[in-house]
């Protein structure tokens, strides 16, 4: 019956996450709700802190940056108790995505480092890469366009690496941000130089780029 439950409170969790992908907000948060309710019946903090980083990449994809920031602090919080250093760093790079959004970017870029940190730690690669694309968005916004293009350079490098993987779809407001502060970067440094950014990000290192 335990394991059941479990499986009815992760697939509430998988939907909740197809539906912020695909925007579909109420459905997410109707599939999210059940799927923390469950989780808590269970006793299950593991299932908790997964399903809260999701409610909280659905208020940020829908522009409720208050509510997203509480959502993955609770995140980050949780995980921090029950040790489960991938959820942490989840919900460090959350906050880093919401000060960034905010338009607090020292802040963000701290809460970006730490959640690099511990993925590159614990050899995440594809967190990595992810972590990467959020610290572009902050040298985006800062016009640090140079060090924006080479941290995009080197994601693609690393999913590269990674059999080609696709940059994880997020939804709403994230994808936006993305194809907006890509093209002010690309039109502030124009074809060539943005070209040879994202060469030079690509040949360099983590420590490199991010330290650059």
């Amino acid at each position: 019956k335990g394991g059941n439950q479990t499986g009815v409170a992760e697939a509430c969790c998988v939907l909740a996450q197809v539906a912020v992908f695909q925007g579909h907000h109420e459905e997410a948060g109707i599939q999210g709700r059940e799927a923390r309710r469950r989780f808590r019946e269970l006793g299950d903090q593991y299932g908790e802190a997964w399903i809260v980083s999701v409610m909280g990449e659905r208020a940020y994809s829908h522009n409720d940056l208050e509510e997203a920031a509480d959502l993955f602090q609770s995140a980050a919080t949780l995980a921090e108790e029950i040790q489960i250093p991938q959820f942490v760093a989840n919900g460090l790079q959350g906050l880093g995505d919401v000060e960034s959004a905010r338009g607090h970017q020292r802040k963000a870029r701290r809460f970006l480092n730490e959640s690099l940190r511990i993925n590159q730690e614990i050899g995440d690669t594809l967190f990595v890469a992810g972590v990467l694309a959020s610290l572009a968005a902050v040298a985006a916004r800062r016009e640090e366009y140079q060090q924006a293009t080479q941290l995009w350079g080197l994601e693609g490098h690393l999913r590269e690496e990674l059999g080609g993987m696709p940059p994880r779809r997020r939804g709403g407001r994230y994808d936006g941000d993305f194809a907006e502060l890509q093209a002010l970067t690309r039109e502030a440094l124009g074809e060539s130089r943005f070209a040879d950014a994202l060469a030079e990000g690509a040949g360099m290192s983590v420590d490199e780029v991010v330290g650059g």
